[in-house]
């Protein structure tokens, strides 16, 4: 289900992403290029992005940007409400967005719940979101490199792990993938999970890499 307005504008929270003007292929004029604040989302009532702790929220894949965020909350809004995951692609060459996604029915005040985004080796995209002392939801684009029209063009993919929370993603060797994530509380330990079949099956260490115990 899209949201109702797919029409970008800026509201009373406002995230901002700067892109430059030309193709990242042309990296040898980023130096002496303009660049312009593009707003990309509305309708967030805490945080739309989270910080670092939580990435990516963006992936670069050929002349496309494709992103994601919570939003969909009232734009007058005069307390916190709850928001749901979207996504939503732009493309370098026209400088327009496409049309936003909503990706899961999960509504939650939480801003840990913040989405992250990747591409596997064979181009399909991955989401997480939800993840606060929880499995989270992961799905997966039906389309290589495609944030698609609508929820119907994303399917749910295994869970990664039963708790998760500041999840992060990032490729190594032997095209695998490595989310790294807190298990449980603020005292609890921080592990990873390795995936090599484009996140089918996640493998983890037996004891966990830091113990704050």
């Amino acid at each position: 289900m899209k949201y109702k307005n797919n029409h970008i504008k800026i509201i009373r929270v406002i995230v901002l992403l700067f892109i430059f003007q030309i193709p990242f292929s042309n990296a040898q004029n980023l130096e002496n290029s303009e660049f312009k604040i593009v707003p990309f989302g509305e309708g967030g009532t805490k945080k739309m992005t989270y910080d670092r702790r939580q990435r990516p929220q963006a992936v670069l894949m050929g002349d496309e940007i494709h992103l994601v965020y919570n939003g969909g909350a009232s734009a007058d809004a005069k307390k916190l409400e709850r928001t749901v995951p979207f996504a939503t692609m732009y493309n370098l060459i026209t400088g327009k967005f496409s049309d936003l996604v909503q990706l899961t029915e999960v509504a939650s005040k939480d801003h840990h719940y913040g989405p992250i985004i990747w591409a596997d080796n064979n181009d399909y995209l991955h989401v997480l979101s939800g993840c606060h002392l929880t499995p989270g939801t992961h799905v997966i684009s039906k389309k290589p490199a495609s944030t698609g029209t609508s929820i119907m063009d994303w399917e749910i993919a295994p869970e990664i792990a039963p708790s998760l929370s500041y999840p992060s993603i990032s490729h190594i060797f032997d095209k695998q993938q490595l989310m790294y994530y807190r298990t449980g509380g603020h005292r609890s330990s921080w592990t990873y999970r390795i995936t090599s079949d484009e996140g089918k099956t996640w493998r983890t260490p037996i004891n966990s890499v830091t113990d704050l115990n």
